[in-house]
């Protein structure tokens, strides 16, 4: 019997390939080339296997990611996840694969990716921020979305719906302006305590019923507490 070791790219060892012969004798030179030729196949068809492997784990991690993913080719889908088809209302990622993104915004959202976006995306490989998409049914929503540029040109979008979080914000915002009205209106003082940071918010109209411009208190423990008593 005659082998050789099998390896791989890095110089690491995978194996051993082995010939056997019936009768026990040394080998050839047609046979020791025939064994080293087979080797370094069997070297290619690991590492080959051990990149579909690689390729199935992180596919299948794409997959089950909760954010949508997709990958554009010449401004058309050739890849999409579920999670990307289910957020613009599709059932199916086929449903938009060889389509162009421009199916899943309108003009005027359209206009603003090729004036303000893709510059962008060209120049530092990378952009992120929201826009306005829109649904397969033609509803619309805020998406917070990712755009990289890999080296053969092609995207890689990462999106996801944000639509309850801006109205949350919103929401919060508006309750901030009522409450400093009413705060304002019914001459009420109001400072707040982050007991976890020390950091502190004195309202201005409460620096003003103590006879203080807003600029004349910072907002720091420390001065607040000789102003309390």
């Amino acid at each position: 019997a005659w082998s050789f070791p099998i390896f791989a790219e890095n110089g690491d060892i995978l194996g051993t390939f082995c010939t056997y012969s019936n009768t026990p004798r040394s080998p050839n030179n047609w046979e020791l080339r025939m064994t080293e030729a087979a080797t370094k196949l069997a070297s290619i068809a690991i590492e080959q296997d051990k990149v579909r492997h690689k390729v199935r784990r992180q596919a299948m991690v794409v997959e089950a990611a909760v954010d949508g993913m997709a990958v554009l080719s010449n401004e058309r889908y050739c890849y999409v996840n579920q999670a990307h088809a289910e957020l613009f209302g599709y059932q199916h990622p086929d449903e938009l694969l060889g389509c162009s993104w421009r199916k899943l915004y309108d003009e005027e959202e359209i206009e603003r990716f090729q004036q303000q976006v893709l510059p962008i995306v060209t120049k530092k490989g990378y952009w992120r921020g929201e826009a306005t998409a829109k649904r397969r049914d033609g509803s619309r929503f805020t998406e917070e979305l990712s755009i990289t540029r890999m080296p053969c040109g092609d995207l890689i979008c990462i999106c996801r719906d944000i639509s309850d979080r801006k109205r949350m914000e919103v929401a919060f915002q508006e309750s901030q302006k009522r409450y400093m009205l009413a705060a304002a209106g019914g001459q009420v003082g109001v400072w707040d305590w982050n007991l976890d940071t020390n950091e502190i918010y004195i309202a201005p109209n409460l620096k003003n019923m103590l006879g203080y411009e807003d600029h004349e208190i910072s907002n720091q423990m420390e001065i607040w507490s000789q102003l309390v008593h």
